[in-house]
């Protein structure tokens, strides 16, 4: 499998410096990048890639930008040449239920296969702990819509309280995308770390990866005092344990 990079835990450098920053995510041997956020213009974006000889594999956005600008979002795929696009986020509250969650998102997902991008749902914990009549939020949006892919996160599977190689091989068919990451448990939550750092097994994690549709273990630490040097020190770990 191919190793690429979700480059949110860089999100500030990138701010900063966008096309550098992706230099040194080049450097690492990083082959292929997952998108978060709009830092250039589409036709910019897409001439630094090239450039940096990166491939746009997929573009995270949240479930509300996608809900009102859907259209926006799929060109804006299309001409980085981006071929997934991703719900980053979503969660049920006062006024949209799980159910409708994955109604729109089956919709999103149809309007993207129309324009020839793939789609899929990026999962946090609470896909796990949270329930509609007692089946997990995650599987609800698996069976109400069809036509999502998923882009399964290994940590936040953990976190959410199930081994994810379970969720790997039971969904092996629909996930195209795969998240590597580690993390542990503090007194008030959670802390991504450094791959063989945390809690998840990642041996088993790897494994089961390989047997999914997807072409890409994707490096992801959501938080870091130093995001370069552990990104870098995650892409070496990765390497050599794949």
């Amino acid at each position: 499998m191919k190793i690429g990079m979700q480059i949110y835990g860089l999100r500030n450098e990138l701010e900063h410096d966008f096309e550098g920053t992706l230099a040194k995510v080049a450097a690492m041997g990083v082959t292929g990048i997952e998108l978060f956020g709009a830092h250039k213009s589409a036709s910019d974006t897409k001439a630094i890639l090239t450039r940096l000889n990166l491939t746009p594999v997929a573009a995270h956005v949240t479930f509300d930008t996608l809900e009102a600008d859907l259209d926006g979002q799929i060109a804006r795929a299309k001409e980085i040449g981006v071929g997934i696009l991703v719900c980053a986020w979503s969660k049920a509250n006062d006024h949209q239920t799980w159910e409708q969650i994955a109604d729109a998102l089956e919709r999103h997902a149809q309007a993207c296969n129309a324009q020839g991008l793939q789609y899929a749902y990026h999962n946090h914990d609470h896909e796990l702990t949270e329930t509609v009549n007692g089946i997990p939020a995650l599987d609800v949006i698996a069976s109400r819509a069809p036509s999502v892919k998923l882009e399964l996160d290994t940590a936040w599977l953990h976190a959410g309280g199930v081994k994810p190689s379970i969720y790997l091989e039971k969904y092996a068919d629909r996930t195209i995308l795969v998240h590597i990451k580690d993390l542990r448990k503090t007194a008030t939550g959670w802390d991504t770390v450094e791959l063989g750092q945390g809690e998840v097994d990642l041996a088993d994690t790897i494994a089961a990866a390989k047997k999914t549709s997807s072409h890409w273990l994707l490096l992801e630490q959501d938080n870091s005092p130093t995001p370069l040097e552990s990104h870098g020190r995650n892409a070496v770990w990765l390497k050599a344990n794949s």
